[in-house]
């Protein structure tokens, strides 16, 4: 959701299988666009969420809750009327009282704005 030409809000919803793990991850994000007249838009973007991580069917690990931060960003390529593609880096960092994990994301996607 647009709240300006250079601030939007977006949320993210999905799964995130590892080797030794599954994990959900749910969270929402704010993105600043830096240049938002040009096709070409660099975005920086910060988020919070939660994650559930269970192990592997033959893994000993429980399965338990996290707290998410996800800073990150990326560049938007605008074709036409708000369709283009997009490329995110974001450093998932799940916490607890007592540990910490990194994890990151490259990813792409087609985009469309409403």
């Amino acid at each position: 959701v647009f709240l300006s030409p250079n601030a939007a809000i977006e949320a993210f919803l999905g799964p995130s299988a590892g080797h030794e793990t599954s994990r959900g991850l749910f969270g929402a994000a704010t993105n600043i666009y830096l240049t938002p007249s040009i096709p070409f838009t660099v975005f920086l973007s910060v988020g919070g969420g939660a994650v559930f991580t269970r192990g592997k069917v033959d893994a000993l690990s429980q399965a338990r809750w996290s707290y998410l931060l996800s800073p990150g960003g990326g560049v938007w390529i605008i074709f036409k009327r708000g369709i283009g593609i997009r490329f995110d880096f974001r450093n998932h960092v799940l916490f607890r009282a007592d540990d910490a994990t990194s994890l990151r994301e490259y990813s792409g996607a087609l985009a469309f704005t409403f």
